[in-house]
């Protein structure tokens, strides 16, 4: 298994952790940046991190995501679903339809957190064509595979 994350505070956490078979591989990287290696993965997984992903910028995640993955890799994906009773209301909304709610560190501190989940169904299209359907209740990136 390979992780990654951008901040190396999360890194350092993950690699505290017992892994039981020791098969697991960290690196501090950019989700919206290409992999230079030729793909090596076999399967993609991610987990409650669409929501976090710029409408506008969908597409090259996902280019990103798939570059690390070799051709008939499996993916999987899924994301939390919007709803009316949210325990967090939005604090802004932008014109490209990203969902922002304030958040409060233990600290004091506070942020904004990226939180697009919807009801309704995403696409997006690869540069070669090829596209990627995900909804909060199918998450399927049935057809977005490298190399098609």
């Amino acid at each position: 298994m390979h992780a990654t994350d951008v901040n190396e505070e999360t890194l350092a956490l993950a690699r505290a952790r017992p892994w039981p078979r020791d098969n697991v591989t960290f690196e501090r990287r950019d989700a919206y940046t290409k992999s230079a290696a030729p793909p090596r993965c076999d399967a993609g997984f991610a987990a409650g991190w669409l929501s976090h992903v710029d409408l506008a910028r969908m597409g090259e995640f996902l280019d990103a995501f798939h570059s690390h993955l070799v051709p008939g890799a499996m993916v999987m994906m899924f994301d939390e679903r919007d709803h009316r009773n949210r325990p967090l209301p939005a604090s802004r909304t932008d014109a490209a339809g990203n969902r922002y709610e304030a958040r409060t560190l233990a600290s004091g501190e506070g942020f904004e957190s990226s939180r697009t989940s919807s009801t309704r169904p995403h696409c997006a299209t690869r540069s070669d064509g090829a596209r990627a359907t995900w909804s909060s209740r199918s998450c399927a990136a049935s057809g977005w595979r490298p190399g098609r």
